[in-house]
Parts: structure tokens; sequence; C-alpha cells
């Protein structure tokens, strides 16, 4: 899906479910947006970290950056624990 429509979708859900103005739609969607945007950063230092470490292969970003092995595992069916852990 597109992120235009998207972002339609969603403008429309909360303002039916939740009875708040396109204003606060904006504010909601920036937090949203900041969140993905610091799951990214966690996510390519963890990249950085396993590349570091001389493996025979390299990790890249990919289409998923902006999930969390949570999110990922959810909806990949894969187990959480079978996923790198994000270092802090």
């Amino acid at each position: 899906m597109e992120p235009h429509i998207q972002l339609a979708h969603f403008v429309l859900l909360l303002t039916i479910l939740m009875s708040v103005t396109q204003a606060e739609v904006v504010v909601l969607w920036g937090a949203e947006e900041a969140y993905r945007s610091l799951v990214e950063q966690n996510n390519l230092h963890m990249i950085e970290a396993q590349n570091q470490q001389g493996a025979s292969f390299e990790l890249g970003a990919n289409k998923f950056i902006r999930m969390t092995p949570a999110e990922f595992a959810a909806k990949y069916g894969s187990s959480e624990d079978s996923l790198p852990a994000i270092p802090t």
C-alpha cells in the first residue's frame, strides 16, 4: 500500500474511532514517525555492531529497517528468540 494511502486510512480511522481532529492526527502521526525513526536508528546500530564482528557475511538495511524484532516476528512468523538482539 502506498504511504499516502496509508496516511489517509490512518487519518480516517483515528477520526472515526477516537473522534480526534485532523490537527490531533498530525501530532499522533508525527509521534509514530519519530518512533519509527528511533527503531530505524536502533536497527542500524545493530547492523553496524554485527558487521564489526568480522563475520563472513555483512548485514545491510532493507525494507524491514523500521520494524522492531517483535513486529517482524509477529508479522512473518519467526520466533523473536531467533532474531539478533539489539545492542543497548
